[in-house]
């Protein structure tokens, strides 16, 4: 098995350095410096490692956590949850992503083992990594697609970015805007806009998964103070108590542009077990 420490610094500018979202069809891409580099590092070639240390953090973030409401609540282990996920454009056009997230095993010391399965196109994506009571990723698992061998990466966290450790930009270190880039005076606009959810009842709702009956919440953020960029967003969730994660659909609209994603639960997993040898 390979093994492969990635500095903590290098994981955020992966992560933050590029859009999340991985509408079908996405293609990944390092400068071929950093790919040279990890590749190396892994023995792997530089699509492999594009595709696999790239990806995970990509989708886990897109697909794990979607629609910003915590999944890791009211989970036995071996327990999961298949969902799909769909994008509609601007132009009218539906994209479907299917994707598993399996809670494997508690370890007993705060931290726990998962699995995140993503099937997008003709491609299946599967990951298991362990993480600890606060969600940081300690281990990563993936199988090498040339040879099939266990490939396991750290993610090593820096002295220096302790969580109490506040970091800012000043007006000279913040990075020059281009064109399609949020600007430092929209990000703080963003970051101050609240999601306040509220409650439209109980309702009955139908998926793939079965019948539920589940407390519809809903927020929206309005605001048209620059006339030609108005922000008209809205979530809605249904959440059922006898689900593991509590959700069974969500959507979020952006109605300024008639865009739409969903997820709705197709099938809840039991008897579930690592693929990887991973405890």
């Amino acid at each position: 098995m390979k093994k492969i420490v990635l500095p903590f610094l290098l994981i955020l500018m992966l992560m933050f350095g590029s859009c999340l979202t991985l509408p079908e069809g996405s293609d990944f891409s390092l400068g071929d410096k950093l790919g040279d580099s990890i590749a190396s590092s892994l023995g792997l070639n530089d699509l492999a490692v594009e595709m696999q240390a790239l990806q995970f953090y990509a989708l886990y973030f897109s697909y794990a956590f979607y629609g910003g409401y915590s999944y890791e609540t009211g989970f036995a282990e071996g327990q999961g949850l298949r969902w799909r996920y769909t994008t509609k454009g601007d132009d009218g056009s539906l994209n479907s992503t299917e994707y598993e997230r399996v809670f494997l095993k508690d370890l007993g010391d705060n931290s726990s083992w998962w699995r995140l399965e993503v099937e997008a196109q003709e491609d299946t994506m599967v990951y298991e990594y362990l993480v600890n009571a606060e969600s940081e990723f300690l281990k990563i698992r993936f199988k090498d697609p040339e040879t099939g061998e266990i490939v396991e990466y750290i993610p090593e966290v820096e002295d220096e970015m302790a969580e109490d450790e506040e970091m800012t930009l000043s007006d000279e270190e913040y990075p020059e805007e281009v064109e399609g880039d949020i600007s430092e005076e929209e990000y703080e606009s963003y970051n101050n806009y609240e999601y306040i959810q509220v409650s439209k009842g109980e309702e009955k709702i139908t998926v793939p998964a079965g019948t539920f009956k589940a407390e519809h919440m809903v927020s929206e953020v309005k605001d048209d103070t620059d006339k030609e960029h108005p922000i008209d967003l809205q979530s809605d969730w249904w959440i059922a108590e006898t689900v593991p994660g509590g959700v069974v659909k969500y959507i979020w609209k952006d109605n300024t542009r008639d865009d739409e994603m969903n997820s709705v639960l197709v099938d809840i997993l039991d008897g579930q077990t690592t693929r990887m040898n991973s405890y």
